[in-house]
């Protein structure tokens, strides 16, 4: 009885990462703010923070080629000049 619930527990981020990978798919937002709170709860702020950011990174690149058709490269470009002057 005890070890269900045990299993059903380790499970609990897993589902969540789902559930905040499937919001940030459809609606652009939403991996970080679903999955953010149960990583910090399995993991040291640190390990969850990094993984947090590594599984944004790897969703991003995944639905990039879906996404990079509706990229309009004149504000990117304006915009990226901008954004590398800013970085040091």
């Amino acid at each position: 009885m005890i070890s269900d619930s045990i299993a059903a527990f380790s499970l609990l981020p897993f589902l969540m990462v789902f559930i905040g990978a499937a919001l940030q798919m459809t609606t652009g937002v939403g991996l970080g703010l679903i999955a953010g709170p149960f990583l910090l709860f399995v993991m040291e702020p640190p390990q969850a923070i990094q993984t947090a950011i590594i599984l944004n990174l790897l969703l991003s690149v995944i639905m990039l080629p879906s996404e990079i058709h509706d990229v309009q490269a004149t504000p990117l470009k304006r915009l990226s000049l901008w954004a590398c002057t800013g970085i040091p």
